[in-house]
């Protein structure tokens, strides 16, 4: 009974004209239009709360038109198929549209001064659970070009989506879906650029207050991407406490042993690592700076024992879509078992196995010891062999 009554007031945020009849209408309709016909496939909303489930009735294509607004119908659907994908399953419609009178403009070009001032109001709605993150976002250079009327400034849901928000959606950088132009600006002045965009989060060199690491992901060696627990897949998080039994974080040994032990099974496929450079405190990408704030010194990487690479983790995706970070030792990039990270992650003076350079060296050393020695030698020999001959001819006569 309780949940019922939980409902019916979200409900009725929705449709306050109905009033005290908005729960029995509603329900009303709901199961109405569960019994009228038998349902030929399983319902895409079936995870979603109930609340949510008895929104879609209306809110869904095939109602476009029932609703009428200023003589228009309202084009506003739920994206059911996104939405129970999403982080944001197990919320309410209400959650983030309480306000009624708050609706998308109907048709609208997605590029139109409605539609834009639509998205900005409802970024507003992320503030009740993303408060944190928001405040982040408020000292960012997208949020003071926004406060000087600059229309089309991204907000939340610009890199995140509205409805099929996913942690593995925001993995990669959604910068350059906007700044197209980031390459032919960064290759003016950056070397070997698209590597660079490549392997390190944009967010590092633009986000100055956040602290960099590297992020070993494991990825299908095919397809690049990165893998995932789940049926028919791997259980990762249980490899990973066999690889690391004392739970102290991988070190080269265990991580070594962790790639063959995900590549035991043939009928998967081989598992890699993908380094990259991120931000430890994801969140703080939402704190982008201009681009006079940014990051420009190559020693802040390309140099021996650099702040970044002090902190090292291994990175899959949970069985709910979540992206797991497993901490593991900065050695795991300077070992000599850490062939695979370095195949990876290899950053000139950043990243490097000494014992490697002692090998180097001792062979460099024994490449001109060589000729050395030889010549060495051979003065030797020469000289001795001249000196016999000296005390050969001193010899008397008979």
């Amino acid at each position: 009974m309780r949940k019922f009554l939980v409902v019916g007031g979200r409900l009725a945020q929705v449709i306050p004209a109905l009033g005290k009849w908005s729960l029995a209408l509603l329900m009303a309709t709901f199961l109405a239009s569960g019994f009228a016909a038998p349902a030929k496939k399983a319902d895409p909303a079936s995870a979603l709360p109930f609340a949510a489930q008895a929104c879609l009735k209306c809110h869904e294509p095939e109602q476009i038109g029932k609703f009428i607004a200023a003589g228009k119908p309202l084009v506003r659907h739920s994206q059911a198929d996104d939405l129970q994908k999403s982080v944001h399953v197990d919320l309410d419609c209400t959650d983030c549209h309480a306000d009624r009178e708050l609706l998308p403009p109907a048709g609208a070009d997605p590029k139109s001064k409605e539609a834009r001032e639509f998205a900005i109001a409802m970024s507003e709605s992320c503030r009740d659970c993303h408060n944190k993150e928001a405040k982040k976002g408020d000292g960012s250079v997208h949020a003071a070009r926004l406060r000087d009327n600059q229309m089309q400034a991204p907000v939340c849901a610009d890199c995140h989506s509205a409805h099929s928000v996913n942690r593995k959606v925001v993995e990669g950088d959604a910068c350059l879906a906007c700044h197209k132009e980031a390459l032919g600006l960064h290759a003016k002045w950056l070397p070997n650029t698209r590597r660079h965009l490549e392997a390190v989060a944009c967010a590092v060199c633009h986000a100055p207050a956040g602290k960099p690491m590297v992020v070993l992901a494991l990825v299908d060696r095919g397809t690049r991407r990165q893998v995932a627990t789940g049926e028919g897949a791997h259980d990762y998080a249980d490899q990973l406490t066999k690889a690391d039994s004392a739970g102290e974080g991988l070190d080269p040994v265990e991580l070594r042993n962790l790639l063959a032990l995900v590549n035991t099974d043939a009928k998967l496929p081989p598992v890699g690592l993908r380094g990259r450079m991120e931000l430890v405190v994801p969140s703080d990408e939402h704190g982008l700076a201009d681009n006079t704030k940014a990051l420009r010194q190559c020693a802040s990487c390309h140099v021996a024992r650099a702040d970044a690479f002090q902190r090292v983790a291994l990175s899959y995706i949970d069985a709910e879509g979540k992206r797991v970070r497993y901490p593991a030792n900065r050695e795991v990039l300077t070992s000599i078992f850490s062939i695979d990270s370095l195949r990876e992650f290899y950053v000139i003076g950043g990243t490097r196995i000494e014992l490697l350079d002692v090998l180097l060296l001792l062979a460099v050393v024994g490449a001109l010891a060589m000729p050395i020695g030889h010549q060495l030698i051979k003065r030797l020999v020469v000289s001795q062999g001249e000196a016999e001959e000296s005390a050969g001819d001193d010899q008397p006569k008979h």
